[in-house]
């Protein structure tokens, strides 16, 4: 990250805030579809989905519904 952006996130602590909601609100919404993401405490969000090609395809349309981008590795 360069060092502008570490500015910005200093000066602006209401950009890390939404940062921790949209953490939360993906996290609420992963374990609602039955994924475990028991192992992740920060912002990046690991989890274990229980049948992995039906529930990420859900996963992917659930959030893009409501504006939240999230990428599968």
């Amino acid at each position: 990250m360069n060092r502008a952006a570490l500015d910005v996130l200093e000066q602006e602590p209401k950009i890390v805030d939404r940062l921790w909601d949209n953490t939360w609100f993906v996290k609420a919404g992963l374990v609602s579809m039955g994924s475990n993401t028991s192992l992740s405490e920060g912002a990046i969000t690991s989890s274990r989905q229980p049948t992995p090609v039906t529930s990420c395809s859900l996963l992917l349309d659930a959030f893009k519904r409501v504006g939240v981008e999230i990428g599968l590795i």
